[in-house]
């Protein structure tokens, strides 16, 4: 669990809504709300979606593979598979990460709700 006073970020998660709430919301009412109203709120990292290349076509070719009843296809498109499209597949899956969608907030630390904010 991390102290009110110590999260640094700009989102909350809110498990009890299931939502994300700003962080300066939740702090100018913390000290007055109930240890049980603090007990759903979790600090929330900020990630961008990233694709890898040959994860992605390793998890195609296993599926074509598994479409096409043939145990060596997989292994067989790999050898078929020129570096050179993959780079130029990675170049394209980038992409997305260009996207606003592709930044992501994910659950990171429980806050204590025992602990009351430090007026600064």
């Amino acid at each position: 669990m991390i102290s009110i006073n110590d999260v640094d970020c700009k989102f909350l998660v809110d498990t009890n809504k299931g939502s994300y709430v700003l962080m300066r919301l939740i702090r100018a009412k913390w000290n007055g709300m109930t240890k049980e109203e603090r007990s759903h709120y979790w600090t929330a990292n900020e990630y961008i979606i990233r694709v890898n290349a040959r994860a992605l076509l390793r998890e195609l070719y296993d599926k074509i593979e598994d479409n096409y009843y043939d145990d060596e296809l997989s292994e067989r498109l790999w050898a078929d598979t020129p570096e050179r499209f993959v780079q130029m597949l990675q170049l394209i899956l980038d992409g997305i990460s260009e996207f606003p969608a592709a930044n992501v907030l994910k659950r990171d630390e429980q806050i204590d709700p025992t602990i009351d904010l430090e007026e600064v």
